[in-house]
């Protein structure tokens, strides 16, 4: 089952009615926490679904429709949020998806927006250092204009973010750095979500503040998929 091919909760409202149940009752009886997957009947935000010790995305498409990365990006998300936050995300994202939903543009759409918002976005901290910023800005259009993007301008998006970055200095190095991470993320799983996450809210001086912002660009972007099966 290939990304393209997933639909959200598999078209089935009652389905999404349950995970959120369920997640609820884990907030309520104390045993969504930070820092574990799945231990002694207490786990994170994707542990609580899948009761694996290792984390289990991978169950994301299978079971819910819901496409692998963003699994792994609801999982960044929910680590580095305070505490109070972070209870209540999990049913905030699970809540933002809407039933039928194609999220395949969804983490595109999301990093784009890292790249370009124009309040918080890494663009706004390239001001005085143009190269930077137009290695910043082509990131974000192609995250923008497409979610099947060929390696060959990935790579050379990369190559010019790096040169950027060598040149960068201060807060405009850390938004390059970003940004070349993101060019380089083409093939990225795991690992490369939580890095692109990370980069960018260390790149700011409230990191805190900043994983909120993102999670809230991640809420818009879920409520924007667009909706192919009919309920």
């Amino acid at each position: 089952m290939t990304t393209a091919e997933l639909v959200a909760y598999h078209g089935n409202p009652a389905l999404k009615a349950t995970v959120l149940a369920e997640m609820a009752e884990h907030r309520a009886a104390e045993t969504l926490v930070q820092g574990v997957y799945w231990r002694k009947g207490r786990g994170c935000a994707v542990g609580c679904l899948t009761h694996d010790s290792a984390g289990g995305h991978s169950q994301y498409p299978v079971m819910w429709g819901i496409p692998e990365e963003l699994a792994w990006l609801e999982d960044s998300i929910f680590e580095n949020l305070r505490s109070g936050l972070a209870l209540v995300w999990p049913e905030r994202f699970l809540t933002a998806i809407p039933v039928g939903a194609d999220l395949s543009g969804v983490y595109a759409a999301w990093s784009a927006a890292l790249m370009l918002d124009p309040e918080r976005g890494n663009i706004t901290r390239c001001a005085g250092f143009p190269q930077a910023e137009a290695a910043v800005r082509m990131v974000g259009e192609l995250w923008r204009d497409t979610h099947t993007v060929a390696q060959q301008a990935w790579a050379t998006v990369a190559q010019q973010a790096r040169a950027a970055r060598r040149q960068a200095e201060s807060a405009a190095e850390s938004a390059a750095e970003s940004a070349a991470e993101s060019a380089e993320s083409a093939e990225w799983l795991a690992t490369s979500v939580s890095r692109a996450a990370g980069s960018a809210a260390d790149s700011t001086n409230d990191a805190p503040a900043h994983w909120q912002w993102m999670s809230d660009q991640l809420i818009a972007c879920l409520t924007k998929a667009p909706v192919v099966v009919a309920l």
